[in-house]
Formats: C-alpha cells, sequence, structure tokens
C-alpha cells in the first residue's frame, strides 16, 4: 500500500487525504483518470458517461472519491485537467502555446483558465518553464 504522499495522484495532498490508499482504491482512481483521459479537450465531460463506466451512482461517487482524495469529483476533474496542462507546458520542446494547451485540455474560458492554474500551481500558465527569468537577482 501506498500513503498519499508517495502515490502518483494527480492532486496534492490535503489534511482530509492523508490515510492509506488500498490497491482497490487506486484501481478505482486509475479507472477513473483513464477515463478522464480519453475525454481530452472536451470542456464538458458527460458526469454520465463516467457514472455508467465505474458502475455507480452519483452519489456512490461523490462519497467514495472524496473519502480517498479529499476532493469532489468537479474539483478532480478540474485538477486533473490542470496537471495535465501543466506537463504539457513544462515540456517546452513540444512548441505548444498557452491558449492550445488550454483547449487540449478541455478549458474554454482563458481567464478561468489562468486563474484556476494559478490558484494550483501559484504561477500563470505563460510562466511555466521560465523559472530562471521570474527569479530575482539573474
Amino acid at each position: 500500500m501506498k500513503s498519499k504522499k508517495g502515490a502518483s495522484l494527480p492532486q496534492q495532498p490535503t489534511a482530509e487525504n492523508q490515510n492509506i490508499i488500498t490497491p482497490k482504491d487506486q484501481k478505482f482512481l486509475n479507472k477513473i483518470i483513464s477515463f478522464l483521459n480519453s475525454y481530452t479537450g472536451e470542456d464538458k465531460i458527460v458526469t454520465q458517461h463516467l457514472l455508467n463506466e465505474l458502475g455507480i451512482s452519483r452519489t456512490q461517487l461523490y462519497i467514495k472519491l472524496k473519502a480517498i482524495t479529499g476532493l469532489t469529483p468537479a474539483l478532480f476533474i478540474r485538477n486533473n485537467r490542470l496537471d495535465r496542462a501543466h506537463q504539457l507546458l513544462l515540456n517546452k520542446n513540444n512548441g505548444l502555446r498557452v491558449n492550445k494547451v488550454m483547449h487540449m485540455v478541455g478549458f474554454s474560458d482563458k481567464k478561468n483558465f489562468v486563474t484556476m492554474f494559478k490558484r494550483r500551481f501559484g504561477v500563470v500558465p505563460s510562466a511555466v518553464g521560465n523559472e530562471k527569468a521570474s527569479k530575482p537577482g539573474d
């Protein structure tokens, strides 16, 4: 079993999710992440499709995901998208601009994307990978 800190989850550990993830829980999360990755670029993921894929009710999804990660399904989905955007922006070799990445991960509103990205990572998307330029004294 892995602790949340050592697990390769797309979200930051929180006070609520510092417990142990069981292999069954990890399989459940992997299934959700795989589903989300298959919907890359769609700004509206149809929750019903996810529920059908998992074979559970909306309430069960909320309770189980909140217990495992400390996040609601909506926040889990948003963090997953933001994490994918961050990874794409870190890879400067792919030559992708912020607008392209934003649409690739399923955001349609640039202002919302920048706000959520900055809230999650502490920097605006255009600053990712430019750490040397943003450090004072260089």
